[in-house]
């Protein structure tokens, strides 16, 4: 009887002992893991910072051409096209001049992409006016009437900080993700269409012309008198064909089985004096 309970005691000391041990090792793998992947992320975090220096130093000093400009034997891109850096980090440049200005938008541009999302004229009004009501700093609305902000939203009476208070605007989400693509707060000056998405291009200038822009930016020497006559596009106050010192650049980096995408809005400042700042970072999205 004695030996049959010491067996059964022997036993389950076994069994919590084997329970123990199973957890200490499934502890150790995740603190292995977890240690792994600091390391890589530490490792994608110097690859990408150092890709971004001598980037951001290209970007400074070297003459941009009307499509890009030549980067350490690769062709860099101001329309979106992802760009091959290193075996690990990628990059995407979009030229801010080439996006609409949600602060101050050019009304005909945008109305023209809300209505190429299959909105009615009418409907792709209402949000543009939506939009101008919210941020202009009287009470009336595009045509007299007292303003009634869209769902009892209280007006802001300035320019907008976040792109999501287009949500609050009466803008669905699928529009609400074309904005985001196409549209910006840190815009300024003149609208470029050389560097537009392909999206953009169709609302403003239908397919025929979009593809015909769409192979123009393959040229490296490309002219703004040959872009002009192949396009029929005019320049104005409004329009205006070079890239600006204003990009949103996207680095995509890949270490092991960590994946980083960092999106910064920076503006290069290569004439500056003082104390200004040569490169200013004005956004960040990890």
């Amino acid at each position: 009887m004695k030996n049959g309970i010491a067996l059964i005691q022997i036993l389950i000391f076994s069994a919590i002992l084997s329970m123990l041990g199973l957890f200490f090792l499934s502890t150790s793998k995740n603190h292995i893991k977890l240690a792994q992947l600091t390391n890589d992320r530490t490792s994608a975090f110097v690859e990408l910072y150092g890709q971004q220096n001598a980037l951001f130093y290209e970007l400074l000093t070297q003459e941009k051409e009307l499509t890009g400009l030549n980067y350490q034997g690769k062709r860099l891109n101001f329309h979106g096209e992802v760009t091959e850096l290193s075996n690990s980090v990628k990059i995407m440049l979009n030229d801010l001049s080439s996006l609409i200005n949600l602060r101050y938008p050019n009304k005909e541009i945008l109305k023209a992409l809300l209505v190429t999302k299959g909105l009615s004229k009418a409907e792709a009004q209402q949000l543009v006016d939506n939009l101008s009501d919210y941020q202009d700093i009287d009470n009336l609305t595009r045509f007299g009437g007292i303003e009634v902000p869209p769902s009892n939203l209280v007006k802001r009476d300035g320019p907008i900080i976040y792109e999501a208070e287009l949500l609050f605007l009466g803008y669905s989400v699928d529009v609400f993700n074309t904005l985001s693509a196409n549209a910006n707060i840190y815009s300024r000056g003149s609208f470029n269409p050389l560097n537009a998405s392909e999206e953009l291009l169709v609302s403003l200038y239908g397919t025929e012309i979009k593809e015909v822009i769409v192979e123009l930016r393959k040229k490296e020497n490309l002219s703004k008198s040959e872009f002009l006559k192949l396009t029929g596009i005019e320049e104005d106050d409004e329009v205006f064909v070079f890239p600006s010192n204003d990009l949103k650049v996207t680095f995509m980096s890949s270490f092991g089985e960590l994946n980083l995408h960092v999106t910064k809005i920076v503006r290069f400042n290569p004439y500056v004096q003082g104390r200004e700042k040569p490169i200013e970072i004005l956004s960040v999205k990890e």
